[in-house]
């Protein structure tokens, strides 16, 4: 009689387990994945560049959807993105998932990656996935003055977002980048690997 009970409490301990790992399988969403003209642009960005195909995939997903969610154009995300962080294969991408070289300046609060910057240890923005790090970029623009104008632009104008972000249409900031041709070099990047396609 003593081994019966608990051998009951037994049975519907693992009867209610089954039941919630198959209700929590069948909610398990599907991984998504970019369309095949994504898949084509990730594949050639890590074939020049020698970064991680699977994250580029992952990277061109996510800008799509900020531009859904935000307007952010898309192709102006992933152009950054590759200038930035050498086709997704620099030092600070590659030990901190860092595809923009953003600093670990206010708002930031989360992890971060050191390394020598212009002459002096600097803290970096450390991501942990493509998601927080395209957010983030969003999040960015929200936060600076002089970054915001940006976000006037129509929602998905590429030219109109990398004319605000560039540092020639702020003579009393430096814009993303101190380099004059920094908006000309995405546009270059942009054609190069057919992100209007995106």
């Amino acid at each position: 009689m003593h081994f019966i009970k608990p051998f009951a409490n037994f049975s519907w301990m693992m009867a209610g387990f089954l039941l919630a790992s198959t209700v929590l399988h069948a909610q398990a969403p599907k991984p998504v994945r970019v369309g095949p003209g994504g898949e084509k642009i990730a594949a050639q960005i890590a074939d020049v560049y020698g970064g991680p195909q699977e994250y580029i995939e992952t990277f061109l997903l996510e800008a799509q959807k900020l531009e859904q969610e935000q307007g952010i154009p898309a192709p102006a995300v992933v152009g950054i993105a590759i200038l930035e962080s050498g086709g997704f294969s620099s030092f600070l991408f590659e030990n901190a998932l860092n595809p923009f070289g953003m600093r670990a300046t206010y708002p930031w609060k989360g992890e971060t990656f050191v390394m020598f910057h212009e002459g002096a240890d600097a803290p970096f923005r450390k991501y942990a996935h493509a998601r927080e790090a395209v957010q983030d970029f969003s999040v960015l623009l929200y936060s600076r003055v002089w970054l915001a104008d940006a976000l006037n632009c129509p929602d998905g104008d590429t030219n109109c977002y990398l004319q605000k972000l560039s540092a020639s249409e702020k003579p009393k900031h430096p814009g993303y980048s101190r380099d004059p041709r920094w908006a000309e070099k995405i546009k270059g990047i942009i054609k190069r690997y057919d992100l209007d396609k995106l």
